[in-house]
């Protein structure tokens, strides 16, 4: 048997890979030189990761914030608009007699809408608009009350002054100031004829026509001169006005006045009005 031949040390050395030369160690530098560097920047790379992952969710979460209501209108839609009844009347002042025209009208709710009208409780009809003839002179509130589909009601208010076409005067007496029950006593004369009507402690200057002025509500009288005597409400106090009503504009009246108890003449007053038709 051969034997096989020695290895020689020399091709072996030969087939080594090139060693290269170490870098040269910089003073301070550690024993594994520019590797121990790679290692802190890697370690800086993980720390940065995380607040970019929360800068990431924050912005997520404001894009959330902002389309979330036009998500919910689009998915579930709007509600309907609160109900809100209008009401108008024309002519908005006018004399007495007058036809009025009452119109309402309604904004927001669901479906048809109808309306109710009412005067002082008393019910006028129904309808968007409804007529209504004024013959007594006074300020009128009419009320409407608009339904929806859906049962939801809003309410509206309109005003109208009824004037009355003849030439007037008032004047409004002051109650009395003690609560003894002082009989009110009324003097008054005029430059020509004119009929009064007197509301006795009733303490409103909205005093309605003549034709109202009856029976205990009060007194009429015409000519160029009267005196009247009332009772007054000892419980209630109040201002008593007194209208005056002539064919042509420009008389004058004059009025005196005086409240009366047991112990005598409590408070006194005069005052003077001229007649005119009131303007629109």
């Amino acid at each position: 048997m051969s034997s096989l031949p020695e290895p020689d040390p020399l091709a072996r050395r030969a087939h080594r890979p090139a060693r290269f030369p170490r870098p040269l160690r910089r003073p301070g530098q550690g024993s594994r030189g520019p590797t121990e560097s790679a290692a802190p920047r890697r370690r800086l790379r993980g720390r940065l990761r995380l607040p970019g992952l929360l800068g990431a969710l924050a912005a997520a979460l404001v894009v959330v914030v902002v389309l979330a209501p036009a998500i919910s209108v689009k998915l579930f839609g709007e509600g309907p608009a609160p109900l809100v009844a209008h009401a108008a009347v024309t002519p908005s002042r006018s004399y007495a007699p007058t036809a009025l025209s009452l119109v309402a009208s309604a904004t927001g709710g669901t479906g048809r809408v109808t309306f109710s009208w009412s005067l002082n409780a008393a019910s006028l009809g129904s309808g968007a608009q409804v007529p209504y003839v004024v013959s007594v002179p006074g300020v009128y509130t009419f009320t409407v009350v608009a339904v929806d589909a859906a049962g939801r009601t809003s309410t509206g208010v309109v005003t109208t002054t009824v004037l009355s076409p003849y030439p007037e005067a008032n004047l409004l007496i002051p109650a009395a100031v003690s609560d003894l029950g002082p009989t009110l006593t009324v003097r008054w004369s005029s430059t020509a004829t004119v009929s009064s009507c007197l509301y006795a402690g009733w303490g409103s200057v909205n005093i309605p026509a003549f034709v109202s002025c009856t029976g205990d509500r009060g007194a009429a009288a015409a000519g160029t001169g009267w005196t009247g005597s009332f009772a007054t409400d000892p419980d209630d106090p109040e201002p008593s006005p007194l209208l005056f009503q002539s064919a042509g504009s420009g008389v004058s009246v004059s009025v005196g006045w005086w409240y009366n108890t047991t112990a005598g003449t409590e408070t006194e007053g005069s005052g003077s009005v001229t007649t005119a038709v009131a303007p629109l």
